[in-house]
């Protein structure tokens, strides 16, 4: 019998992208000699995507929901109805590479305790991007101060074949020429999954509406004896925020909750305090009037301003004070 990997995909406003996105999962399941479920759950969007997800991978499963329950929760109402031997996470504006899939599953078959096994991502595919050294991956360690000083300011680049626990980074450094790694966290944008470990810890925390939801679902498979695997062979392209615009930060937001749920005021703060110093340093030297830039600079310079404010919230406030909801940012879907 031809093994079966359910691939899952939730979808906003993602008729301009979900149609490559699958096409690009049927090319690496044929490679890989296997045979695909499609689960699409759709968001209430209103330019036909589940339509145009129905038509574009015959038999799906396509569940509409009425409202927009983020990223986390749709995905949770998938895990209940599918029934591959391996769940792919894919976004609608992710791609396989086409032996991406035969990679991840190779080394999923050979490590029985990996709850998780990520490609390496990059931005744009045919629109921009590498897989050159330098740039960092889509997974990495948890937050915490030493990550974050590994990671936005540059030292985890120093330290020789990605070595040094939580200095490596919140994102690892992009190192092509290592092999696989254990990681505390990998991207939801493109992720295969173990269904027994998700089932075991319950699938994504619902309350978290976007951003996040895959860190703190690393760090809820590790306390269960999970393991995470990042194989930077395999391949993926990721249009990073596809589905919405302008600058938000509700990420920051998602890092001060993952770090506010095991940590006093003390740390918090320190932690939020050297995130906004580490962002505001990266605007700073940002240089050039492309409008990429441009977009880059702004993104770091608002985010590194919200964070030094949750650094002073939680300064006076503690670990329990919920972010600043008036803080300003864009109406955000559930794509990342």
């Amino acid at each position: 019998m031809t093994r079966r990997i359910t691939v899952i995909t939730v979808t906003f406003q993602s008729a301009a992208e979900i149609g490559d996105s699958l096409a690009s999962a049927r090319v690496a399941a044929e490679r890989a000699g296997i045979d695909l479920e499609f689960v699409v759950i759709d968001n209430a969007s209103t330019d036909g995507s589940a339509e145009v997800a129905a038509s574009a991978a015959g038999g799906a499963v396509v569940i509409r929901n009425a409202e927009n329950v983020g990223f986390g929760a749709a995905n949770n109402q998938a895990f209940e109805v599918a029934t591959g031997d391996a769940w792919l996470l894919l976004n609608p504006d992710a791609r396989l590479e086409p032996d991406a899939l035969q990679l991840l599953l190779r080394y999923y078959d050979d490590h029985s305790r990996a709850a998780g096994v990520a490609p390496a991502i990059a931005g744009g595919g045919a629109r921009g991007g590498s897989f050159e050294p330098g740039g960092a991956e889509s997974a990495g360690m948890l937050p915490g101060t030493a990550s974050a000083i590994g990671h936005f300011l540059f030292l985890n680049r120093l330290l020789p074949d990605d070595r040094g626990g939580a200095w490596r980074g919140f994102q690892l450094t992009r190192r092509p020429r290592l092999g696989p790694r254990r990681v505390e966290w990998a991207s939801a944008a493109a992720l295969l999954l173990r269904p027994a470990a998700i089932r075991q810890v319950g699938g994504f925390d619902p309350t978290i509406f976007m951003y996040g939801e895959d860190v703190e679902l690393g760090e809820r498979l590790a306390r269960a004896g999970w393991q995470m695997w990042l194989v930077p062979g395999a391949h993926a392209w990721h249009t990073i925020a596809s589905s919405q615009s302008g600058v938000s930060t509700r990420w920051i937001d998602s890092l001060h909750g993952a770090m506010a749920r095991r940590s006093g005021r003390f740390r918090l703060t320190v932690f939020d305090f050297v995130l906004g110093v580490s962002l505001l340093t990266r605007a700073a030297a940002t240089r050039g009037r492309r409008p990429e830039a441009c977009l880059h600079r702004r993104r770091m310079k608002a985010s590194g301003g919200r964070a030094l404010r949750l650094a002073l919230t939680a300064a006076h406030h503690g670990p329990s004070a919920a972010p600043d909801r008036a803080a300003p940012e864009v109406r955000e879907p559930n794509v990342r």
